[in-house]
């Protein structure tokens, strides 16, 4: 869970809201807010477009997503 706490920040940090970022990954606010909470986990296709909209690096990636 800290992890998504770092994810949970950042997306604080773009000024970015859930709605959207479940928008552009092609999922429904309730799941996108199921997995920032822990409930489900995001796939590797949805941690890759995260990634990008929120510029996070490649090195990065194991920070927020594992």
């Amino acid at each position: 869970m800290p992890k998504l706490n770092k994810l949970k920040q950042r997306i604080k940090e773009c000024d970015m809201n859930y709605k959207a970022l479940a928008s552009a990954i092609g999922i429904s606010v309730s799941a996108f807010n199921n997995k920032i909470n822990g409930r489900s986990a995001f796939d590797i296709i949805e941690a890759s477009a995260l990634s990008s909209i929120l510029d996070i690096s490649p090195q990065e990636i194991t920070i927020f997503f594992t």
